[in-house]
């Protein structure tokens, strides 16, 4: 997997290209926590995220939680019909914002 991140003053922007599976979502965590207090809203791309695992969903989760704690803002867009597939059967639509 491919983590591309770009960032404004306000909105730290993370791409993900390929499948956020056990191993990607250890790498994926680690590039939020050290950039986590440098943005008012994180906004995920998941435009090429080919698949994602229950790590990956945990891993997002985990992410929401600390961001919410911090008082910022998560947000996912580009969601491909795959991986939104997973999210609504799972019951994340609810949970996640997804735009």
């Amino acid at each position: 997997m491919d983590i591309n991140t770009t960032a404004n003053e306000t909105t730290l922007e993370v791409a993900l290209v390929g499948r956020l599976d056990r191993k990607a979502a250890s790498l994926f965590e680690a590039e939020i926590q050290k950039s986590i207090n440098n943005f008012r809203k994180l906004a995920l791309n998941f435009e090429k995220l080919e698949y994602i695992s229950s790590e990956g969903v945990y891993i997002l989760l985990d992410i929401r939680k600390k961001v919410n704690r911090k008082g910022k803002k998560m947000v996912i867009q580009n969601v491909n019909e795959e991986v939104l597939k997973y999210f609504v059967v799972s019951g994340l639509t609810g949970i996640l914002k997804i735009e």
